[in-house]
């Protein structure tokens, strides 16, 4: 479960950072594929007693909601990922664009 949680993160990372729009939404989708995974994984947890209902319910209603900002986050790149890198890079880290990251 734990090399799935960090797969998430690990594929936009490297998604976002992709010139072409077809390596950007495959790493995109590897990261949702990721997230099921890790939804996946808690049924499997639960049925087996590891965990209780309720935190697989939790994981299952989180995993939802993840895979929903992925589709977003992603769905508000595509525009971006067409840009020349330059362009992109700029885009993405003026202090502004830093600042509304919550960073």
């Amino acid at each position: 479960m734990n090399r799935a949680v960090n797969s998430i993160s690990l594929n936009i990372a490297e998604g976002s950072a992709k010139s072409s729009k077809k390596a950007f939404d495959y790493h995109f989708e590897i990261a949702l594929g990721s997230t099921v995974e890790v939804v996946a994984t808690s049924c499997l947890a639960a049925e087996q007693a590891y965990i209780a209902d309720h935190e697989h319910k939790a994981l299952y209603d989180e995993g939802q909601k993840l895979a929903k900002s992925i589709n977003a986050f992603r769905n508000a790149l595509i525009g971006l990922a067409l840009l020349p890198y330059a362009m992109r890079h700029k885009l993405l880290f003026t202090p502004y664009a830093i600042s509304s990251y919550g960073i």
